[in-house]
């Protein structure tokens, strides 16, 4: 049975758990890979060089649940264990405890960094979530506006987190700094 692998933000709407993307003051994009999220008035943003789908709705803040953090870690050997990456029915596994490397057969792939490829059968997968109350108050991407005046998301390659009253917006350049830089 396939299960999803979670990294991120995520919240309840209409009974069922979605990821959390880009969000206004009073809108949020909710993400699902279920292609039967089609029948729950989510829209296919799938791109064409993508073999995996993507869904999204549009929904008003005031209408989802609470906010959580989730991270997905395996269980190898009774033993919590992180996953680097995944594809199909194979788990690259990635720790920096030493007893892997001795007890369990993984590479050290660099100083004190153990990997191992198993089977997705092989681990149990377990769902670390801890509450995110303040998730709409702290801007954790680096926001832009386009000419129409809608934020856009220029994804997580900063982790960088400002308050949004320490942002403001840069003339001519329509990018978001911290007021404090």
């Amino acid at each position: 049975m396939y299960r999803e692998i979670k990294n991120g933000e995520y919240t309840e709407y209409d009974g069922n758990e979605y990821r959390i993307g880009c969000f206004t003051s009073s809108t949020v994009n909710l993400i699902s890979n279920d292609p039967a999220s089609i029948y729950k008035g989510f829209i296919d943003i799938t791109h064409p060089n993508n073999p995996n789908k993507v869904f999204r709705k549009i929904v008003p803040l005031k209408n989802i649940g609470k906010v959580y953090k989730v991270h997905t870690i395996a269980i190898y050997h009774g033993l919590p264990v992180g996953i680097e990456s995944y594809h199909d029915d194979k788990i690259l596994l990635a720790t920096s405890d030493p007893i892997f490397l001795k007890e369990y057969g993984f590479e050290e792939v660099d100083r004190m960094v153990y990997m191992k490829e198993v089977n997705r059968d092989e681990v149990e997968l377990v769902d670390k979530r801890e509450p995110a109350p303040n998730f709409f108050n702290i801007r954790k991407y680096i926001m832009g506006i386009n000419e129409y005046g809608i934020t856009k998301n220029y994804g997580r390659t900063m982790e960088l987190y400002f308050i949004q009253s320490q942002l403001e917006l840069l003339p001519n350049c329509h990018l978001w700094r911290s007021r404090n830089v």
